[in-house]
């Protein structure tokens, strides 16, 4: 990437090392993204996994986001959502696998620097074809920054998805209730792990998941539109999941919902809309 964009290698390197680099930092007093996946195994209704998830970052650092398709080295076609110069984020591939992407802060997190999470968010695309696999290839990966990696996959499996939470200190996986949903937001979910959480207690991060809990049932939709709806409630675009920045506070505390995405896993399709889930629900989305 940084041959075809005739830049230094250590400027990518930089910009793909921001997970990491935001790990030395104090941390925010708030989180990023809320996630929902509804991937039951079996025969149960619908047999192709439902995701959902917001993206929420900071409105003046990203005023254009990509689309981007490529076909990797194992043959697989690529598609995901990214920002300009990033390996990977939210994406789906030809195998039927899908990846969703949350941050997260541990007391372990450190400055002696890992693998960029971003860039195993690629790899994961690039070559799994299962569950299973997308976890053995996150192990694999020595990190010093927190991130969950939610992994879905449209073949039935148990487990048919994964949250791999990803942390200096070690790597667990959560997997869907028994119900068949897998909802995550900026905390740990993972018993060892959350005794060394380090979000902060005024984050929305726990109002987000307990909202997600609370909606959840409403929210088996094969139509992106019903299930953003739902994903809002009654609250719609007043709904803890929708931020909207705060124009009075600096860029570094001034968050905003800036893109709503679905994955089709069976037909290797990203669903989005620029905008938070009720803003979805209200004007539709794109297929990509």
């Amino acid at each position: 990437m940084a041959a075809g964009a005739r830049l230094p290698v250590w400027q990518l390197a930089s910009l793909n090392a921001r997970t990491e680099i935001l790990a030395t930092m104090p941390y925010s007093t708030e989180g990023e993204c809320s996630t929902a996946v509804y991937a039951p195994s079996g025969a149960r209704e619908p047999l192709t996994p439902l995701t959902i998830q917001t993206w929420d970052w900071h409105d003046s650092l990203a005023p254009h986001g990509l689309m981007l398709q490529l076909t990797a080295r194992s043959g697989h076609i690529v598609k995901l959502f990214t920002e300009f110069g990033m390996l990977g984020k939210i994406g789906v591939n030809s195998a039927g696998l899908g990846l969703h992407f949350n941050i997260l802060h541990h007391e372990a997190d450190h400055a002696a620097a890992g693998v960029p999470v971003h860039a195993i968010a690629r790899r994961l695309l690039e070559e799994a074809t299962s569950v299973d696999e997308a976890v053995a290839l996150a192990r694999s990966a020595r990190v010093s920054a927190s991130t969950v990696l939610t992994v879905v996959s449209c073949r039935d499996a148990d487990p048919r998805a994964a949250s791999i939470e990803l942390s200096p200190a070690r790597t667990a996986v959560v997997v869907p209730r028994v119900d068949g949903w897998l909802l995550h937001t900026n905390h740990f979910l993972d018993r060892e792990l959350s005794k060394g959480e380090c979000m902060e207690e005024s984050s929305t991060t726990r109002l987000r998941l307990e909202h997600l809990q609370q909606v959840a049932p409403r929210m088996v939709c094969d139509d992106l539109r019903e299930r953003a709806a739902a994903m809002c409630g009654q609250r719609g675009d007043a709904a803890p999941i929708c931020f909207y920045p705060d124009l009075t506070q600096p860029d570094t505390e001034r968050w905003e919902t800036l893109l709503t995405v679905g994955i089709d896993t069976k037909n290797t399709i990203l669903e989005y809309a620029a905008g938070n889930p009720d803003a979805l629900a209200r004007n539709g989305f794109m297929r990509f």
